[in-house]
């Protein structure tokens, strides 16, 4: 048999009281919510157009500190190729100091003189050249037989080449006359 059991009549109040509090407080979410959704229209596009400045803040910053990373990093680049540069302009000097060592040794073992010992050579004979100057007057070089132009050809020959056998024997017969000044020949003989 089974026995019933009567309800307690304080258990089904506090039951209701539980119910009622449950309802309450689904009530109110549901009025929060409201509230919300009803700010959020008026506030809406206020926040929105706070969020888009703080976006575009936020973008500026990010772009500036990559401007400063890319110019810090340009900057160390451009040490860092200096440094190099540097570095291979020294290598590329040694090895040229030693290239003309070794060509010097080369050079003084075939009695090439050095650009040195040359110039101490000119300087002596600059020295010696002024020194004679000094003691003997300069001597012009001997000129040339004078050129004497053929009448006959109009050409110029030296005094030796007219006196030569192979002129013409009638150019032999005698002294030549002397011709007046108004001939241009005789004007560039003179």
């Amino acid at each position: 048999m089974s026995k019933k059991t009567k309800a307690n009549p304080l258990e089904a109040s506090d039951r209701r009281l539980r119910s009622a509090r449950i309802k309450d407080s689904a009530h109110q979410i549901w009025l929060a919510g409201l509230g919300a959704f009803s700010m959020a229209q008026v506030e809406g596009s206020k926040v929105f157009e706070t969020l888009v400045k703080e976006g575009l803040s936020l973008q500026k910053k990010g772009r500036d500190a990559a401007g400063e990373r890319v110019k810090a990093t340009q900057t160390r680049l451009s040490d860092l190729a200096q440094d190099l540069s540097g570095r291979a302009n020294n290598q590329w000097d040694k090895l040229e100091g030693l290239f003309e060592d070794r060509l010097a040794r080369s050079l003084e073992r075939l009695g090439v003189p050095s650009a040195q010992s040359q110039t101490q050579l000119a300087q002596r004979l600059a020295a010696l050249e002024a020194r004679a100057a000094l003691v003997a007057p300069v001597q012009s070089p001997p000129r040339p037989a004078a050129r004497k132009r053929s009448v006959a050809t109009g050409t110029a020959q030296t005094k030796a080449a007219a006196a030569s056998p192979r002129r013409p024997a009638s150019a032999k017969a005698g002294p030549a006359r002397p011709r007046p000044a108004s001939d241009p020949a005789a004007q560039v003989a003179g």
